[in-house]
């Protein structure tokens, strides 16, 4: 990526695939939590009322404790994105001030060639006026 391409908003970004990756969490929490209900929900009818109240506690403990671990796997995943925003933007911001130096050095070469080119012409310039002394006082003392 170069100066005065296409810019990256650092913070959309990061906002998109933090959102994205929370949708997709939780639609595969709540996936499974689907299917694990339903295959129970099957068998639970032969339970009885002990069975039934025990295996209810013990889905929603693991519930709890799963909806902790996908929490903590969440943070971390900001964490990592966080990271992954900050050296993206290091990246560019790399890019530019290497570019912008670039710029400076084309600037600096185009400084030193027309410094260049104006000595040069005022050379042929004082060479001229030399030339049209000469000239003119050998045509004035001629005459």
């Amino acid at each position: 990526m170069s100066f005065g391409g296409d810019i990256i908003d650092v913070a959309a970004l990061k906002a998109d695939i933090l959102q994205t990756a929370e949708e997709r969490t939780r639609q595969a929490r709540t996936e499974w939590f689907q299917d694990v209900r339903a295959e129970i929900g099957e068998s639970f009818a032969d339970l009885d009322d002990q069975r039934q109240t025990e295996l209810v506690a013990a889905l929603d403990q693991l519930e709890s404790s799963f909806n902790g671990r996908l929490t903590a796997a969440e943070d971390r995943m900001k964490d990592e994105t966080q990271k992954l925003a900050g050296d993206i933007y290091q990246t560019v911001a790399g890019e530019r001030a290497r570019d912008l130096g670039l710029i400076d050095l084309r600037f600096d070469s185009i400084e030193t060639s027309n410094f260049l080119r104006n000595q040069q012409t005022n050379a042929v310039l004082d060479t001229l006026v030399q030339v049209a002394e000469i000239s003119l006082s050998e045509t004035g003392g001629q005459r």
